[in-house]
């Protein structure tokens, strides 16, 4: 409950790079203080490893490999965006075989089921959508962070 959320959620409100002197902070707002999540665990760890001091002091940016991490939740996301599709077919697809009661609770189960998972992929879209916007923003904050601290250095040298 350290953004005043329960259950390990995250507040949409937190400024994942507020007061954050390192990259590992600002990697560990958009994955939560359990570390990392499925896909992007490489990522966390190389960072964390990196701040720590473990490559003599220095930290570099890899672009590459968290463009990598959102490229593949991208293709999650598309997935679960197709899954709606057939889902909502099903829904309209199904139908009463006959009139008498039994085939209608039949047909009437099967649409509850239907329904809740189409309410369970809407939640999974929606978390996946939450998690891509914060990945995005934490590579571009990193991003640019480290860009101003290298025109910072190269102005003090060249002073």
């Amino acid at each position: 409950m350290a953004d005043g959320v329960p259950s390990g959620e995250r507040s949409v409100a937190v400024d994942v790079f507020a007061g954050s002197s390192s990259a590992v902070a600002a990697v560990q707002g958009v994955f939560g203080p359990a570390g990392a999540v499925v896909g992007a665990a490489g990522v966390g760890v190389a960072m964390a490893g990196a701040a720590a001091g473990s490559v003599s002091g220095s930290w570099t940016f890899d672009r590459e490999q968290i463009d990598s991490v959102i490229r593949k939740w991208e293709d999650v996301r598309d997935s679960c965006r197709e899954d709606r599709q057939l889902i909502n077919a099903a829904v309209s697809s199904v139908f009463t075989p006959s009139e008498d009661e039994p085939s209608g609770k039949y047909a009437t189960e099967v649409v509850d089921g239907l329904l809740a998972l189409q309410e369970s992929n809407q939640s999974m879209l929606a978390y996946i959508e939450d998690f891509l916007e914060r990945l995005v923003k934490a590579r571009d904050g990193i991003e640019q962070a480290d860009s101003a601290s290298a025109d910072l250095l190269r102005s003090v040298k060249g002073a």
